[in-house]
């Protein structure tokens, strides 16, 4: 909601504004999507069934990342897709099969002091949201001079045809080494909380419910789903999600995709691949250790290539050092970039696979 109420004080002024469909129908689309978020927020807020609650939170992920898409973010709307339409959503729903079906009896909490932190925080942000530049506004200050000088000076400083890849993976290389970092932590704290079996930790939710309670029929258990038209077109459409995880892998200097792209995508087919033939075969293979060192392993690549640049007494993350190996500057940047994307694919990929993995087998 609160989100919806900055994107709808920034949208008051500026009904004229082209947008990536090159005429005003955008502008309608995004107003549009604004009004069927609120809708669809206010049924979230009043679900009496967590079922419903949890359908309408993936539409609403949905309709975001067609919003991106509409405004020219095909980045942000793959991973808007695939982290909150997909991977959300399936963390929600194995959720719900430990949960009981009627909650009322479950033991409540007080929730006034969290209602007072989220009033705090929706009356924040709206203030924020009134002090943000229009959309589309092209004297907002972020048009006045980063945008103009990566525009300018992308071909001849990086040499890639994306000014998004070239400004994530190197001019604002230490930024993406740290996000990098915080997804491998944020996987481990996960691991390292879901370890412990106290309800100190982790309240249960069902405290007070009796065993035989009606429970939510999600449709998956440990073993798989028994529908055997699931199980053909999950097995038909897997290899070519994992086609395209590792096209956008490749390509994501020269087009939309990247390594937090990929890497998303290509957990999202060892999910689906989870949820229709069950967790045990792909838990054999990918248990949560083997998830930490592949995320690590992603985090090494991009310090390594990083820390070489100081063995030739240069910055770190400084591509430009590769010189003393490769002649030429611009395919020094290009190599770097592809080494530092795919590590950044094998932590994402591992750690939202792994998060997923955790909530699942979680009791």
């Amino acid at each position: 909601m609160t989100f919806l109420l900055a994107m709808t004080l920034n949208f008051n002024n500026h009904m004229i504004v082209k947008t990536a469909l090159n005429f005003d129908l955008g502008n309608y689309l995004l107003n549009l999507i604004v009004f069927l978020l609120i809708l669809i927020s206010i049924k979230i807020v009043f679900a009496k069934d967590l079922l419903n609650a949890v359908i309408a939170a993936s539409v609403f992920s949905l309709l975001i990342g067609v919003s991106y898409l509409i405004m020219d973010a095909p980045d942000v709307a793959m991973t808007e897709a695939a982290l909150g339409a997909c991977l959300s959503t399936c963390v929600y729903l194995n959720l719900l099969r430990k949960l009981p079906s009627d909650l009322k009896n479950i033991e409540r909490t007080n929730i006034i002091p969290a209602s007072l932190i989220c009033l705090l925080f929706v009356v924040t942000l709206a203030y924020m949201g009134l002090e943000l530049p229009n959309y589309g506004d092209d004297n907002a200050p972020i048009h006045m001079h980063s945008s103009k000088y990566y525009i300018e000076n992308t071909s001849r400083d990086i040499g890639v045809p994306s000014f998004v890849a070239a400004i994530l993976a190197s001019y604002r290389g230490y930024d993406t080494l740290g996000e990098t970092s915080v997804i491998l932590i944020a996987g481990i704290a996960v691991l390292l909380i879901f370890s412990r079996k106290s309800d100190d930790v982790i309240p249960r939710l069902d405290r007070g419910i009796s065993g035989h309670s009606r429970r939510y029929k999600i449709p998956w258990s440990s073993h798989g789903m028994t529908n055997p038209i699931i199980k053909y077109i999950t097995s038909f459409i897997i290899p070519y999600i994992i086609l395209y995880s590792i096209y956008i892998q490749l390509n994501g200097e020269s087009s939309p995709g990247g390594g937090f792209q990929a890497g998303v995508i290509f957990a999202s087919s060892l999910i689906a691949y989870d949820l229709v033939y069950g967790n045990r075969k792909l838990s054999r293979y990918f248990p949560p250790n083997v998830l930490v060192c592949i995320a690590v392993l992603g985090v090494a690549i991009y310090a390594i290539v990083g820390t070489i640049s100081l063995f030739f007494n240069d910055n770190y993350l400084n591509y430009y050092s590769l010189t003393n190996c490769i002649n030429d500057k611009l395919l020094a940047q290009h190599i770097a970039i592809v080494i530092v994307e795919i590590g950044i694919g094998l932590t994402v990929a591992a750690i939202m696979y792994l998060i997923y993995n955790v909530f699942n087998n979680y009791e």
